[in-house]
């Protein structure tokens, strides 16, 4: 009889939690008081805007702003949440073309609109993390992960 054609599997064990009670507990309390990390991440965001209203955005505060609106979005998505008034949309459109003006070597300055679209956007990333657990952020982080994986974001061009 000849052999199988199908390869065979590396076992890979399931994880096991070394403390369920421990993770239920954890998962359930307030991101804002799981120590100094929802804090720092707000500090670095809001720093990073502003530096771009300043008009003196780096890529790096660039990315910083990009990473603060998929956060909001996958919030919004695992808390069923909807977008009323359109923030993430214009957010969006804003950082799309800060970046575009920004690779064209025309600076970070902002209009208007885009100014308030990130102003909207600000407010609602520092009241969703006012609000959200520890389990609902680990939920939206692997959201927005499988989303990039997937491909389905917006990609901002590089600067060249």
């Amino acid at each position: 009889m000849p052999a199988s054609k199908k390869p065979h599997k590396k076992y890979r064990p399931k994880p096991v939690l070394v403390d369920p009670v421990g993770f239920a507990v954890e998962s359930s309390t307030l991101i804002k008081d799981h120590g100094t990390w929802p804090t720092d991440w707000s500090l670095r965001n809001n720093l990073a805007f502003g530096e771009l209203l300043k008009g003196r955005a780096s890529k790096s505060d660039l990315n910083t702003l990009v990473a603060a609106r998929n956060i909001v979005e996958a919030l919004i998505v695992v808390l069923d949440g909807v977008d009323i008034d359109g923030t993430l949309t214009r957010s969006a459109c804003a950082l799309i073309e800060i970046c575009d003006r920004a690779n064209a070597g025309k600076g970070t300055a902002m209009k208007a609109p885009e100014m308030q679209a990130m102003r909207d956007l600000m407010s609602l990333h520092d009241e969703l993390l006012g609000v959200v657990t520890v389990g609902q952020f680990e939920k939206a982080l692997a959201y927005a992960r499988k989303e990039i994986q997937a491909g389905k974001a917006t990609k901002l061009k590089e600067p060249s």
